[in-house]
């Protein structure tokens, strides 16, 4: 009984299995709190850090200024709001309650996602917009030097996106309010040129009413700007880009105020057409029969005293490129009809002044003066019979000079072919 008794009792302090079971059960317990709690903090470092890098990316789309977005404030008040300075309002569209009072300990929500969203989407169309800007200056800044309207409106028509073509009309109005008389009958005639190529009418209207917004800064850069503006528009509306009803739209008047006044008194003046055809000064808007003439002068006078810097000369100061194609033409039917050595002044003038020469003359215009005087040929050996013949040799010269891709070649010698078949049968 004895050993039985000290059997049962054991050793004293002795932990039964029973015992041991529990206290293995309480460690495992608290060693996976502890891995849970440091997973968690682990998680709620990482969503800090999330929420911190969207913050810092909303203030910095804030510093850019997006204060542009409807309904937003402007400049300095947003600028602050990024900074700190002041509380963002309600109605900024980049507002954000959860952000502004701290965040959610979960992260952001959809709505905050789809608000960043948005207002780093109108981050990229201000850049695009920039962008269209410079290039569209570019384009202007060129065309005042070269005058060439026919690849300018090329250039301006390979713009995107169109929807941001007012631009285009807006720019090439005021770039010309500080420029000469001659450099604004020039943009009056690409805005002409522009229209039904690049330009519908409410792109030129929304270009002017972008102008009427900018009200007394356009004459702190320009004093005269309400006066040539006001000229502008009323030399829009004889040019039929630009309907006469829009002079009478209320929030055109509204918007334009004294230069839609002044337009509008322009254009009820008698012969109010006419003086707007040379709004811009006689001498800056020369007609088509007073190019004509000057063309041929010019002509007439490389033929008489062979000088072909001269002819180069006489066509720089006819301060129209886009009247070039006059030039070419002139200088091929004028010389099929003298000898040898006008002939080859013409060739070697044209050469000169042309893409493989001093490029004052362009492929576009050449092309189309050598054109003309295709359409012509028939007509020309009606007083010259060799006319055809000498035509082809010409219209080589030139188009080897770069004054015409091969194919006018080509189509210079199919006429000449054609003719000679007629004539044979």
């Amino acid at each position: 009984m004895a050993h039985a008794h000290k059997g049962k009792h054991g050793k004293k302090g002795a932990k039964r299995p029973e015992e041991d079971s529990d206290v293995n059960a309480e460690e495992i317990v608290k060693a996976a709190e502890t891995a849970v709690a440091a997973r968690a903090a682990v998680l709620q470092a990482e969503s800090d850090a999330e929420l911190q890098a969207k913050r810092d990316r909303k203030a910095a789309i804030r510093a850019k200024g997006l204060a542009s977005l409807p309904g937003a404030r402007k400049g300095g008040d947003m600028m602050a709001a990024a900074s700190g300075r002041i509380k963002p309002s309600e109605d900024d569209p980049l507002y954000d309650e959860a952000l502004d009072s701290g965040g959610a300990a979960g992260g952001m929500s959809p709505s905050d996602e789809q608000r960043l969203a948005r207002a780093e989407a109108a981050a990229c169309r201000a850049e695009e917009l920039a962008q269209f800007k410079r290039r569209v200056e570019d384009i202007l800044t060129e065309f005042f030097v070269s005058h060439d309207i026919d690849d300018t409106v090329a250039s301006l028509r390979a713009l995107h996106p169109p929807a941001l073509r007012p631009e285009i009309a807006k720019r090439i109005l005021l770039l010309s309010l500080d420029r000469s008389d001659t450099d604004r009958e020039l943009a009056s005639r690409l805005l002409s040129a522009c229209y039904g190529e690049v330009l519908t009418m409410l792109h030129i209207s929304k270009g002017f009413n972008m102008l009427f917004e900018l009200g007394s800064d356009m004459e702190k850069d320009s004093p005269d700007a309400i006066r040539t503006l006001a000229r502008f528009l009323a030399r829009a509306v004889v040019d039929e880009v630009l309907p006469p009803a829009f002079l009478m739209d209320p929030d055109v008047e509204a918007a334009g105020g004294p230069v839609v006044e002044e337009a509008r008194s322009l254009l009820s003046a008698p012969h109010a057409a006419a003086r707007m055809e040379h709004v811009w000064g006689a001498a800056a808007a020369a007609s088509v029969v007073e190019l004509k003439e000057q063309v041929h002068l010019a002509v007439e006078e490389l033929f008489d005293t062979g000088s072909v810097v001269e002819f180069e000369r006489c066509v720089r100061d006819l301060a129209s490129p886009s009247f070039h194609h006059e030039v070419v033409k002139r200088a091929i039917v004028v010389a099929v009809g003298r000898e040898d050595r006008e002939r080859r002044l013409a060739a070697e003038a044209l050469k000169h002044l042309g893409p493989a020469g001093v490029g004052l003359i362009s492929e576009t215009q050449g092309e189309r003066g050598i054109r003309r005087v295709l359409a012509q040929k028939a007509d020309l050996a009606l007083d010259t019979p060799a006319a055809p013949a000498l035509v082809d040799e010409l219209v080589a010269a030139a188009t080897a000079a770069g004054l015409a891709a091969p194919a006018a070649d080509a189509l210079a010698g199919a006429s000449a072919a054609a003719a000679t078949a007629e004539h044979s049968a």
